[in-house]
């Protein structure tokens, strides 16, 4: 359980920073988006999927906080855990497979 609590903590953190990385890359590029297909494309499965990626994020949250800061619960680590992998119904799944493709 401490080993997947890091690993969520770091893939977070991760999608986090790429997540506004690509909110300033989309700001501050001098491509239009309607003349680059591939971008817009692009962008357009990202943010599909980022209201996925944050629900599943805090579901880490209370993961990490409860393993790493609260007193070890296996019941309520194993619960926390299976509801992570179970969230949604096989849609970050598919969010796995937008990226990808992109």
């Amino acid at each position: 359980m401490h080993l997947i609590s890091y690993a969520s903590l770091a893939v977070d953190g991760g999608y986090i920073i790429t997540f506004l990385s690509a909110i300033i890359f989309l700001w501050a590029t001098p491509l239009v988006l309607r003349r680059e297909g591939w971008l817009l494309m692009s962008a357009i499965l990202f943010f599909l999927f980022a209201p996925v990626e944050f629900y599943t994020i805090s579901l880490d949250v209370k993961f990490i906080s409860c393993e790493l800061f609260g007193s070890p619960n296996a019941g309520v680590l194993r619960e926390l855990f299976i509801k992570r992998f179970a969230a949604l119904a096989g849609v970050p799944l598919v969010a796995i497979l937008c990226y990808y493709t992109i």
